[in-house]
Parts: structure tokens; sequence; C-alpha cells
């Protein structure tokens, strides 16, 4: 069976046509929102492989077409790229976005997890905590707007994970940190699947780790 099909089948629409209120009306919303990404994508299931040639131009990640004009005197990436396409896949959140990872150094991605706090997205981050303290991090950013920040706290080891889940429907998983250097010059991979025994694992791992790790107080101190 499908995703499309399992996630709104005929039983689920009579059982929606049959509740009321606020609660359900939403989660009617958030069903026919993934339906119609899976029906016009085909993010699911796929695998983007790094290096990407350059960062991608916000102008074009946002309105999609450029003047030549513009692109022309640009330095930046008006294509989908791999890094691109993890983004517009990052844009997908609407309830949580669970992200445990290594390093965040990479400013896109970093504005993106930002942009999905602001609106309105629940953003829960597990990370190293040798790499959070680190220059060029950009965990604190995280925990200077009110995204829930959390490290393994233990400095003989690390927390070396790099997946994130996304409304519990995706899960975006490889051997890709999400720093520049990665981004541009590694060999790297990122799978997208919305395989529900995939992601019922990686939540379990999450939900785990999250329960026995604490809040760091390690800052951000640029020399």
């Amino acid at each position: 069976m499908g995703v499309c099909q399992s996630i709104f089948c005929p039983n689920d629409r009579e059982k929606f046509r049959s509740t009321k209120g606020h609660e359900q009306f939403a989660e009617v919303q958030e069903l026919t929102h993934w339906k119609a990404m899976y029906d016009s994508t085909t993010i699911s299931n796929s695998v983007f492989f790094f290096p990407d040639a350059k960062l991608p131009c916000f102008r074009y990640l946002d309105d999609g077409k450029l003047d030549h004009h513009h692109r022309d005197k640009c330095k930046f990436a008006h294509e989908e790229t791999s890094l691109v396409k993890l983004i517009r896949v990052m844009r997908l959140a609407r309830r949580t976005l669970d992200i445990c990872v290594f390093t965040v150094t990479n400013d896109s991605i970093a504005n993106e997890v930002m942009a999905a706090h602001k609106r309105g997205v629940k953003v829960r981050v597990i990370t190293d905590d040798g790499q959070r303290g680190n220059r060029g991090s950009d965990i604190e950013k995280f925990v200077q707007v009110g995204i829930e920040v959390k490290d393994d706290g233990n400095a003989g080891n690390y927390m070396h994970h790099k997946f994130a889940m996304i409304d519990d429907r995706l899960l975006v998983n490889g051997s890709y940190n999400w720093s520049v250097h990665a981004t541009l010059s590694n060999n790297e991979n990122v799978v997208v699947s919305n395989d529900p025994l995939l992601i019922r694992s990686f939540r379990s791992e999450f939900e785990r780790l999250w329960a026995i790790f604490k809040k760091s107080n390690i800052q951000y101190n640029p020399k």
C-alpha cells in the first residue's frame, strides 16, 4: 500500500467527516498537506548525493525563477542541488522537526531550522557537546531563539548521528554532516524515507537520547 493511500484512505475520510472541533480539523489539514506533497513531488524514498558545486541562492529557493541579469551576477547555485532539495524537504515541516546531528555549521540549513521554529513548528535538537561549542557552530543561535537543545555532555565520546524526522512522516538520514565543508567538499549521502518502520526506529532512538541527555551550559565564545 502506498503512503498516499495509507495516510488518506476511505475509512479515514469517513472518520474525519464525523469528527468536530479544531484539533480534528487541524489533523485533516495536515493529512491533506502531506497527501498533496506525496502526489506532487518525488521527495519520499529519495537519495541526495554531495558534494554540490555551489551553495544555493536563496532568491532562487524562494522564487524558483530569476531574471538572467541576477543569475549572471550571482555566485550561488540557481538549480536543484542536493542542498536545495534537502531544504525543500525541511520546509515541509508543519508540526514537528526533531534533529539529531553531530554538527551544524551550515547557515543555510540553520536558517531553515529557525524559520520552522518561527512558523510554529516544534523543533528539538540533539548534538555533540564538543561540536556545539566550536567556532562557527549554529547551535547557540537555536538556543537564543528559543529552540530546545540537548547534547551528550561527554567529552570522551561523540554523538555522531546525522538524522532528522519531519512530522513523523519523513526520515532524513545519511553520512552528511550539516556543514559547508560537507556540502561543498565531501562525498556524502542523504536518504529521505517515508518508511513507517524506519521512522519508528529512529523515533525510539531520538526519544531515548532526549531522555538521558541534559541541556548544556556551553556557550559559543568566538576568539
